[in-house]
């Protein structure tokens, strides 16, 4: 009776990251995954909005400190602890608060920045401190999925960036689509030659910065 009870019990997950209405990558990606998980009937879905914004020194401190009281009185209450940003160092004072509750806490590491080169020595240390703790990692490139997991993390996974369509696409002619537009940083990390080869045909790419 009480297995059956628990296998049907939603799993309570608290997440923790900054949504703002500012567009990017990581804002419509989050708040895709906010949106989905807030549905679910077996999830019961907890999201603490760490974005601080106006209101001078003072204000920003009062929220600083109502935002740390929700997360430490969300963890006690959840299964899991999970926290989404493209700097997962700024989450050391939560995966103590996951600690203290003895919760498994999961990272979700947005962007492709590489961690041992970017930033003060500092920052770079708390990154590595981050992957080493964590009892999950979610990266989003496989590079920096393979340096996690050479740098001491217990378990990285490569979980890159994408949400569903909102609708069948129509079939293109012959089932092939020829045409691409990309909007974004011009760069190869970005996946442009990998675009180009998707075409299967002997284009050439017009690329506008």
């Amino acid at each position: 009776m009480n297995s059956t009870r628990e296998q049907q019990r939603a799993i309570k997950i608290l997440a923790i990251g900054t949504l703002t209405d500012q567009v990017s990558g990581t804002s419509v990606n989050l708040s895709s995954l906010v949106e989905n998980l807030g549905r679910r009937a077996d999830v019961e879905f907890t999201f603490v909005n760490t974005a601080l914004r106006g209101g001078g020194a003072l204000g920003g401190l009062e929220r600083t400190l109502r935002t740390f009281w929700s997360v430490f009185r969300e963890a006690r209450r959840a299964d899991v602890v999970t926290f989404h940003m493209n700097e997962p160092q700024k989450g050391v004072p939560i995966w103590l608060l996951a600690r203290l509750w003895r919760k498994p806490f999961l990272v979700r590491w947005f962007g492709g920045v590489d961690y041992r080169s970017h930033g003060s020595a500092l920052r770079r240390a708390a990154a590595k401190f981050m992957l080493r703790r964590a009892d999950v990692n979610l990266i989003q490139t496989k590079r920096l999925v393979r340096e996690s997991l050479e740098d001491g993390s217990a378990c990285s996974l490569w979980f890159s960036n994408s949400r569903p369509l909102p609708a069948p696409l129509p079939d293109a002619p012959g089932d092939v689509c020829r045409r691409f537009m990309f909007a974004g940083h011009v760069k190869p990390t970005k996946g442009i030659h990998e675009l180009i080869e998707a075409g299967e045909c002997p284009w050439s790419a017009s690329i506008s910065s």
